[in-house]
């Protein structure tokens, strides 16, 4: 809206239509995430295809759209590795941990390499309300945060990454997201101190959005 209005009045119109504008604060980022004894009970009593999902979601960082759909044809079994797509239509590259291995080198034989991985070992064609009531089932079976939504978990990757690591960079491939505006909201709540200065270089001013190239330099 911003934007049509200011090239309104770059047209000829009333200055004063930008000034009449709401101003409409952006939603806060959540800031839920699990701790690693949650992560512990979730994992110990998940079924083996629910063990799957939270290795691809809590272990992976991938989104719950990214995480039902990772398929065997993604996977780069000489490399280590699973290429998928984004958000944004996107891709983005991981290398896969010992426990995805194990996941894609046990899933039933089919001859269909795009059959997502986790009906491959639930044996069954697993809806989205399915998978959402078994993940909510299974909150309450663990007895962790009753308000844990699965997002929480990539969130929760995210900040023991950058707790390991301190590398803003590495989170950002991680996540897969093209604006480290975006990375920044998701630490924000956990290490205001540093974050919130990168955030400010960052921001969108303008209405135009802040794009992060990786020869780019922050300030200190």
């Amino acid at each position: 809206m911003k934007r049509l209005l200011s090239w309104l009045v770059e047209s000829g119109g009333n200055p004063d239509l930008i000034s009449q504008l709401t101003k409409v604060r952006l939603p806060r980022y959540r800031t839920v995430i699990a701790k690693p004894e949650e992560i512990d009970r979730l994992v110990k009593i998940a079924a083996p295809w629910l063990r799957c999902w939270l290795t691809i979601t809590a272990g992976h960082g991938l989104r719950f759209a990214e995480a039902n759909r990772l398929c065997p044809a993604q996977y780069n079994r000489q490399q280590g590795t699973i290429t998928f797509r984004t958000k944004g239509e996107g891709t983005n590259t991981l290398p896969v941990s010992d426990d995805l291995k194990y996941f894609f080198e046990t899933a039933p034989q089919n001859p269909d390499p795009n059959i997502p991985l986790l009906e491959l070992h639930a044996g069954r064609r697993l809806s989205e309300e399915y998978l959402r009531k078994c993940w909510h089932d299974l909150k309450i079976q663990a007895g962790v945060n009753p308000e844990l939504r699965p997002h929480d978990l990539r969130r929760t990757l995210a900040v023991r990454t950058y707790d390991l690591t301190k590398d803003l960079r590495a989170v950002q491939h991680l996540l897969g997201h093209a604006n480290l505006y975006t990375t920044c909201g998701y630490l924000e709540h956990h290490d205001p101190d540093s974050i919130r200065p990168v955030l400010n270089q960052l921001r969108p001013r303008a209405g135009k959005s802040v794009g992060f190239q990786p020869e780019q330099k922050l300030q200190n």
